[in-house]
């Protein structure tokens, strides 16, 4: 299995433009860390595959999506507008996908399967499915911000948030076009996983990863329209400070003091120290699957 999907490059003047030029930089110290950090530990490389599995699992199922409304196959019409946001979603999960594999990702698969076949029919089951998947993604930066948090590195903790807080964004539209409920229900976001391989096993029980369903291959039907998003690379002020995470620190419940003055990530730290996200989480297993694809991209 060739286990690097290949994406559409972004040209340095792209980068440049959307970030800027310290922008840039701070993106190029990320990816550095993490190839570093992954070559000394198996649970980074771990993190960084299973995101990467993830990000091109949803870039393929909303490629299958926008090309089945705009060929008319649901059920019930999908405005323009709603086309629009799935297809600045599926932009945004490519700049996800190409951040990790820039980082050193591995995608453990390039071949999904669509455990429904409604998924590409029926209105409701769409939306309703990407709000189930998303709420899946946004649990597994999450835990990754744990995992993050635990080898005391704040600037990959800020890039898991920053690309969990976009899926947040993404649910909440899909909650939206649902209807079925207000489309921002939570308080709090749930913290469904400890570790980043626990959403793999979700991935792979829901049936996209190595089921029974329809085989997809990565990128889906059309082109990704990568033009239909900002903010491409992981951005804004450094974070050098992990005060916090230094004090002594209990899963009791017991409320601890965290030091004056800066206001930057160390709170924070200590804060997800409280809630015991110390924790260094086990590799990930997945089994994986080959399967020829159901589509021939040479034939769209």
């Amino acid at each position: 299995m060739n286990a690097t999907i290949a994406t559409t490059p972004v040209s340095r003047r792209l980068l440049i433009k959307g970030a800027g030029a310290a922008g840039l930089s701070l993106t190029l110290g990320q990816t550095a860390l993490l190839r570093t950090l992954a070559a000394e530990s198996e649970t980074v490389q771990d993190i960084v595959n299973i995101a990467s599995t993830a990000e091109a699992l949803a870039v393929t199922l909303l490629g299958g999506a926008i090309d089945s409304a705009k060929q008319g196959h649901y059920n019930q019409k999908i405005p323009d507008a709603v086309i629009s946001i799935l297809v600045a979603a599926r932009s945004s999960e490519q700049y996800h996908l190409d951040y990790l594999l820039g980082a050193g990702a591995k995608p453990l698969t390039q071949t999904f399967t669509v455990p429904d076949p409604k998924l590409l029919s029926d209105y409701d089951t769409l939306f309703g499915t990407i709000v189930q998947l998303e709420s899946a993604f946004i649990a597994a930066y999450g835990a990754a911000m744990r995992q993050f948090t635990a080898l005391k590195q704040p600037e990959l903790v800020k890039v898991a948030y920053q690309v969990g807080t976009v899926e947040a964004e993404h649910r909440v539209l899909a909650n939206y076009a649902l209807g079925t409920r207000p489309a921002n229900n939570r308080s709090f976001e749930q913290a469904k996983f400890t570790k980043v391989s626990e959403a793999a096993d979700a991935l792979t029980k829901l049936g996209f990863i190595g089921g029974d369903g329809t085989r997809v291959a990565y990128p889906g039907p059309g082109d990704v329209e990568k033009s239909a998003v900002t903010e491409t690379t992981p951005g804004g002020p450094k974070v050098d400070c992990w005060a916090a995470t230094d004090m002594p620190v209990t899963g009791s419940g017991t409320a601890a003091k965290l030091p004056a003055g800066d206001l930057g990530f160390a709170p924070m730290a200590g804060i997800l120290g409280l809630f015991g996200l110390g924790a260094a989480a086990a590799g990930a297993r997945l089994r994986r699957r080959e399967a020829p694809a159901l589509i021939d991209h040479e034939e769209r």
